[in-house]
This record gives C-alpha cells, sequence and structure tokens, in this order.
C-alpha cells in the first residue's frame, strides 16, 4: 500500500472500492468531506480524477488560485509533498503505480533512459484523452471488477499518455521495434485455452515467453491487432459457444470459461454472437 492510501486511511477519506492489480499497480475510488489532508513522499506516482465534487477543494502549500471540480486531474510524482483543504462532498479515483513500473514501461515503450524522463507536478488540469481513458476504466470495473488484465492494460495505456504529455522527456527519441514470432502467440494460444476457467493475468503470460508485461502488451497489439484482453474475451466465448452447442448449462458454461457472474458472461457473449448465449443455444439445438 502507497502512503498515499496510508494517509487518506488515517484521515476522514472513505476507500469505496479499491482493485490492486499487481504490486506496481492500484485504483481506488474515494470519498470525503471537511478534511485537511497533507501527503508525505512516496515511491508511487498518483494520478487523481475528480469524479463528482471537489469545487471547493483547494491546495494550501501552494499558491494556486485554481480549485477542484468534476473531470479535473492532479498528478503527483513519487517524492511529492502536498496538503489539500476538502470542503463539500466530492469523489476521486486514485491510480497508484510504482516508481520502477513507470521506468520500465518507459524504457520498453520509448526506448529511452528512465532517467531522462520524468512526471509534471500538475494541479487541477484537464487532458480529454486522459479524463476519456479513465472514464472508460472505471466503467469497465463496474461491469467487471474483477478482471485484473483488462485493468492492467488500460492503466498502462493511461501511464503511457502521462509520459508522452505530462513529462519531461529528450526532444528526440528512438521507437522500440518487434513482433511476436509464431512460436510466440502459440504458446500464448496453449495457455490461454488451458486456463480459460482460471484469472489469467499478464504477468503469467510474460513469464511463459520471457518478456516483461509492458513489452508483451505492446508487441501483442502491434501483431495481433487486438489487445491481450480482447484475445482472452474472443477465446472465453468462442468455447462458451462450443458447450453451449454441446447442451451444457448456462451456468456451468459460465464457471468453465472464467465469467465472474453471469451477467458477464451474457454480455460479453452478446457483444461477440450478437444474441444471447440462451437465444444462441435455443436456435441451435431448434
Amino acid at each position: 500500500m502507497s502512503k498515499q492510501e496510508q494517509t487518506l486511511e488515517s484521515s476522514k477519506a472513505r476507500a469505496e472500492y479499491r482493485h490492486q492489480a499487481s504490486q506496481d499497480i492500484c485504483l481506488t475510488v474515494w470519498q470525503n468531506q471537511y478534511d485537511t489532508v497533507s501527503y508525505k513522499r512516496d515511491s508511487y506516482h498518483t494520478l487523481s480524477f475528480y469524479i463528482d465534487g471537489g469545487h471547493q477543494t483547494r491546495r494550501l502549500d501552494q499558491a494556486i488560485s485554481t480549485i477542484g471540480g468534476p473531470n479535473k486531474l492532479c498528478l503527483m510524482p513519487a517524492e511529492s509533498l502536498s496538503t489539500w483543504n476538502v470542503k463539500k462532498p466530492q469523489r476521486f479515483a486514485h491510480i497508484y503505480f510504482s516508481k520502477n513500473y513507470f521506468k520500465e514501461l518507459v524504457l520498453q515503450d520509448f526506448d529511452i533512459d528512465p532517467r531522462s524522463i520524468e512526471l509534471e507536478e500538475k494541479t487541477f488540469f484537464t487532458d480529454p484523452v486522459l479524463i476519456e481513458s479513465i472514464k472508460r476504466l472505471l466503467s469497465q470495473h463496474t461491469s467487471y471488477p474483477e478482471d485484473t488484465l483488462m485493468t492492467q492494460e488500460s492503466v498502462r495505456s493511461i501511464i503511457t499518455s502521462l509520459a508522452q504529455s505530462h513529462s519531461t522527456r529528450p526532444a528526440h527519441q528512438n521507437n522500440y521495434r518487434g513482433r511476436l514470432n509464431k512460436s510466440q502467440l502459440r504458446l500464448i494460444d496453449e495457455f490461454i485455452a488451458s486456463h480459460l476457467h482460471q484469472v489469467i493475468s499478464v504477468d503469467q503470460l510474460a513469464e511463459l515467453i520471457h518478456l516483461s508485461p509492458f513489452h508483451l502488451m505492446r508487441v501483442f497489439k502491434k501483431t495481433m491487432g487486438i489487445s491481450l484482453h480482447q484475445k482472452v474475451m474472443k477465446m472465453r466465448v468462442i468455447r462458451a459457444s462450443e458447450l453451449l452447442r454441446a447442451n451444457k448449462s448456462q451456468l456451468d458454461v459460465s464457471t468453465c470459461c472464467g465469467f465472474t457472474h453471469q451477467s458477464h458472461f451474457s454480455r460479453c457473449f452478446k457483444q461477440f454472437f450478437g444474441v444471447t448465449p440462451k437465444h444462441y443455444q435455443t436456435a441451435y439445438h431448434a
């Protein structure tokens, strides 16, 4: 747990939702009101997104005239110090990511020395691309709260945007190149197929073919045109269709294919096949 989280837990803030996607990534949605919070130096970077309220939230340690509000962002790099005054009720999301995670992402995505890039400290700013990405992540969690792979990929995309648009970095850089070969793709397919009933993480797949999680996520999409999460979901629903044709119950199919609950299964299946599992099975056996 980051010091940011520890500080909020010892204040009046309440964690409404928390998802630890890996040892380096955490997403937490907080509520707070009528409070003063001081953050100490941390080993984690923090990106804040105001969901509701925050109109009277101010930063006290700097002469900043702007105040918070819905769709406002704050970026606090590791080692930052800050003090905040919260008045009326507010809801906000924090994305925590470790310094090592950021360094490895920079190395893999931009092929530059991580020591040459630093995140900027920013208070109450807007960025349409980041805002849309964070809203999509929060929406996904509402529907699929236990999908770790989806969280890892979404957060990675958000952090890449931070590195591109909200950091100091060299003007000239080389792009990292590479694609997965057939042997690597076969190993990934085989692993997913044999673990459809379990939670599958990018760390497992990366270890399988001896790549870093960052590199794997990037080159998989470059090679296949879809993300790892999309690949896993595609294999889940295809396997589910086979079991439905074999007249297995929808509950058994949902469990065998690794869906967290039947409504999750039904939504994913309909997105892929255009009909619900029930209609698919009924039509096949008619």
